[in-house]
């Protein structure tokens, strides 16, 4: 049973591991297959000094090796290179169809649970009316800000106002306005309308905050136009603070729903 265990946790290590393994299989590969190619040189070398050695000795007035005569005397020491460099590119070609395959599968789930997100809070709205939803949507945003108060973090100057604003989605702190927010969404949605889509470090520019490391891969498109609802809270020390939350949340292969 425990070499059963042992055998099963070692291929279930595998598979998930999968795409390093192949890509350090093929990283060691192109390496032993310089280092098999130099080896094969040199034997075949050796071996046409031998030959036509032997050529000489039977006839002083031998003509040089033609290509296919070198080819038929060495091709045997190119065995061990070529089998190497099969089995890298192999590898290579392994490791990114599994990427391929897994962050084709990662980009499904996340469409699947964006609508389930979608329909999950539609029917919310539904059973417990407006008035309900909006103060659990408040209570949420500030219970993100008492779990990550503004004094443990650093508040970003943007130039865009004196106020500061709690953005949820990544939950940075910095100064801005509800005019200059209201001027961003407004910004992203007429690149929409006008570009059929936009992309979430496009918003960060517009509020002034650095782009992020899925920024580039998130964001709208003219299917749903970019919705931000501003609410107002107090910070830790009682200083007004307002919440960024987005209505419509940013989706992956946002470009590829032209409208």
């Amino acid at each position: 049973m425990n070499l059963h265990r042992v055998i099963k946790q070692a291929g279930k290590f595998a598979q998930d591991n999968s795409p390093v393994i192949l890509t350090v299989a093929g990283a060691m590969g192109v390496v032993a297959t310089a280092y098999l190619s130099g080896q094969a040189g040199f034997k075949a070398a050796l071996v046409l000094i031998e030959e036509d050695h032997k050529a000489t000795q039977e006839n002083p007035d031998a003509p040089p090796f033609t290509t296919k005569q070198v080819f038929n005397v060495t091709w045997k020491c190119y065995i061990p290179p070529a089998i190497a460099a099969v089995g890298t590119v192999a590898a290579i070609v392994g490791a990114n169809k599994i990427g391929m395959r897994r962050a084709a599968a990662m980009t499904t789930a996340l469409a699947l649970s964006e609508k389930a997100f979608d329909e999950y809070r539609t029917k919310v709205l539904e059973k417990v009316g407006e008035k309900k939803a909006t103060q659990i949507r408040d209570e949420y945003v500030q219970d993100q800000m008492d779990r990550n108060p503004i004094g443990r973090n650093e508040i970003i100057i943007t130039g865009n106002g004196d106020v500061n604003v709690y953005e949820t989605y990544t939950g940075r702190y910095f100064k801005s306005s509800v005019e200059a927010i209201k001027s961003a969404q407004n910004n992203i949605n007429y690149r929409v309308n006008n570009d059929g889509y936009a992309s979430l470090s496009d918003l960060y520019d517009e509020l002034g905050l650095g782009h992020t490391d899925i920024s580039d891969d998130m964001g709208w498109n003219s299917t749903k136009l970019l919705e931000i609802e501003i609410i107002g809270h107090v910070d830790e020390t009682g200083q007004p603070c307002l919440g960024v939350i987005y209505q419509t949340i940013p989706v992956r292969d946002y470009w590829k729903f032209r409208g």
